[in-house]
């Protein structure tokens, strides 16, 4: 699932590090640079009753105090290291928050990640190594304990697709397995999303294609299973990105999300619409359904933040 730093990709960010009793905020910090321009300071990833009947809560960004222990902060210098955002999850046993984000090594950006255990944030873990761009990591922890990151490759060569990776750390086990290579050969795979569903099974969604129309792909595995050899389209998006942007770098921000037994996946369909698909079972998805999400943006006054107004409409629809 995607955390704060893709709906609200603020930085000079603070996110997380987790003091937390399950709802107090979390107190430390991942610098980045901020997106939406004129915007200052700091903040931190807290969480928040998601309304209506559902227990859930939805991330949401406040202010960070300026002045805090050096313990608590986690790459304080992200901003002007030029890293790219982060991503967090939590995980389900302790409350604790596990990081991940594109380290700029001075050559490229390669995908680490750290954990806070209550008291410090543990040593960066490198989760690539290489010559090429490693972008945008996700990070999402099973209810088994499973930590299962996904990011996408692009590769600077003109022989060679981008593509979208991922790795796993399973419970009681320091190793990693072996980056395995998300989206098929044959096609661009960029901006991946993962989640863990209740019947174990791994889920990966990319956005495929080299322009619009894209291709709204959902990679997933049973449980105990190796690789990700089923792969379902699950919509065709015509998102070319906010005016004056370039479309052949749209991003239509699809996200995979686990709550209360239910698999859902959302993504921007065109300037106006967002459109979401649930889960069925057996890698099967529903028809794509749609709600307005540019009244919202013109309402908060933020595209990110309109953007994460429908997604917590689209959890409403999903969970009632």
């Amino acid at each position: 699932m995607r955390k704060p730093g893709v709906g609200f990709l603020l930085g000079s960010l603070a996110v997380f590090g987790c003091w937390l009793a399950s709802w107090s905020p979390v107190v430390a910090e991942v610098s980045v640079p901020r997106v939406e321009p004129g915007a200052r300071g700091v903040f931190i990833a807290d969480r928040q009753a998601a309304g209506g009947e559902d227990p859930g809560a939805w991330p949401v960004w406040r202010p960070l105090r300026d002045h805090l222990r050096a313990e608590l902060h986690l790459n304080r210098d992200g901003e002007f290291n030029g890293d790219g955002p982060p991503a967090f999850a939590l995980d389900p046993d302790t409350g604790f928050a596990i990081v991940v984000w594109a380290w700029f090594d001075g050559g490229d950006f390669e995908v680490v990640l750290s954990s806070w255990d209550g008291k410090v944030w543990r040593p960066f873990e490198w989760l690539t190594d290489n010559q090429v761009d490693d972008l945008d990591p996700r990070v999402e922890v099973g209810a088994d304990g499973r930590r299962m990151v996904t990011w996408w490759r692009a590769n600077r060569s003109v022989d060679r697709l981008d593509e979208v990776w991922y790795r796993e750390q399973q419970p009681a086990l320091d190793i990693w397995s072996e980056p395995e290579q998300v989206s098929p050969p044959v096609e661009q795979g960029r901006h991946p999303d993962v989640a863990h569903h209740i019947d174990g099974s791994v889920h990966v969604v990319f956005q495929a294609g080299d322009a619009p129309p894209w291709s709204v792909t959902v990679a997933w595995r049973p449980d105990g299973a190796v690789g990700f050899a089923d792969r379902l389209v699950v919509a065709h998006s015509d998102y070319g990105g906010e005016i004056g942007s370039d479309p052949l770098a749209a991003d239509v921000e699809a996200e995979i999300h686990e709550s209360h037994g239910r698999l859902w996946v959302e993504w921007l369909q065109d300037d106006n619409l967002m459109g979401y698909s649930v889960y069925q079972g057996a890698g099967q998805w529903s028809a794509p359904e749609y709600l307005e999400y540019r009244v919202l943006v013109e309402r908060a006054g933020s595209f990110s933040a309109g953007v994460d107004l429908a997604r917590q409409q689209v959890r409403w629809r999903v969970l009632r």
